[in-house]
């Protein structure tokens, strides 16, 4: 539970920069590049892991290590962005956080919302059965098949993605309730 909120919080920060240094006449390209990449992180996570379960007996000696550099690198890159917006408050005071809607955006928000939790609810269990279904229920005993039906799941994800960008919201938003 910790985990997902802090993704999420992170995730939404990281949705907001983007938004704000993305160019103006590419409107789209922070929360496509947000969501895309998000869910090209997970695939490859995802199979990563499958196949270091499959090919070593210590695949945690791999994967902490790996994550680490993954952390580390970015974080590095992100102290080089610029601040898009001056600090209103100094001291601890600006490092309360404040969550909020802006008013114009707020009709799109909460409509979103039930499309947004029923899909997260939909793929959460879908990453927590598909493991245990690809062993038991096809009798696959490869430890790579559970993390590369996950990965698959999430390069989906990312095709559907970049697809959606290309056409009407409505369109695409009419489309992917039938996914």
């Amino acid at each position: 539970m910790v985990q997902g909120i802090a993704t999420g919080t992170a995730t939404g920060a990281l949705a907001a920069g983007l938004v704000e240094l993305s160019p103006k006449r590419c409107p789209h390209l922070g929360p496509t590049t947000t969501a895309v990449g998000t869910s090209i992180g997970m695939a490859t996570g995802a199979g990563g892991v499958g196949l270091l379960v499959q090919s070593t007996s210590r695949p945690d000696a791999y994967v902490f290590p790996v994550l680490t550099l993954t952390f580390v690198v970015p974080a590095a890159v992100v102290l080089t962005i610029p601040e898009t917006l001056v600090p209103r408050a100094v001291g601890l005071t600006s490092l309360r956080p404040r969550v909020r809607v802006p008013r114009e955006a707020r009709p799109e928000f909460f409509a979103s919302v039930p499309a947004l939790v029923a899909g997260w609810s939909v793929t959460g269990l879908f990453l927590a059965l598909t493991p245990s279904l690809v062993s038991n229920v096809l009798h696959v005993r490869s430890g790579a098949a559970g993390g590369l039906s996950i990965a698959a799941l999430f390069v989906a994800n990312s095709v559907g993605g970049l697809w959606s960008v290309r056409h009407a919201a409505r369109l695409a938003t009419l489309l992917g309730r039938f996914s």
